[in-house]
């Protein structure tokens, strides 16, 4: 079975945890570009591409999240620990583009609500994602981003 079938079949079975509502946070990369020479210049717009199937999102404190820092050996105080993200996801989807003077790159998590997860649903990557046989692993920490 090449590598592609067997990605693909993960991604399917990881979507019938989503379908079950066992997944109730979503991810999306966030793209915002201002109209001025820099954030919080001008007005803005985003551009969002939502991570399907829907990663694990560990929030701060939680037993996942505290057993990774710790076998990790970081201070990850404050953090958010997103796992299982295809593994069809390459690098450059997750660090997104080179950004111009007037862009900025976030992650946006939140409830199938649509209510922002932690104070403003914004996120930044607190490190390199790192990457599984099977998924990809972000820490992020919240971003206190100009609206």
């Amino acid at each position: 079975m090449p590598v592609s079938d067997a990605y693909a079949d993960v991604d399917e079975a990881r979507q019938v945890l989503t379908d079950e509502g066992l997944r109730p946070l979503r991810v999306w990369t966030v793209l915002r570009t201002w109209s001025g020479v820099e954030p919080g210049d001008g007005s803005s717009s985003d551009q969002e591409t939502e991570l399907t199937p829907r990663p694990k999102v560990h929030p701060p404190g939680s037993p996942a999240l505290k057993r990774f820092a710790s076998e990790a050996g970081l201070d990850m105080r404050g953090q958010v620990l997103v796992e299982q993200l295809s593994p069809n996801l390459s690098l450059e989807d997750l660090v997104g583009p080179t950004l111009t003077d007037a862009q900025q790159w976030f992650f946006r998590v939140a409830h199938d609500t649509g209510e922002a997860f932690g104070r403003t649903g914004l996120f930044r990557l607190a490190g390199q994602p790192f990457k599984r046989p099977l998924d990809w692993v972000l820490r992020l920490q919240p971003s206190e981003a100009p609206a």
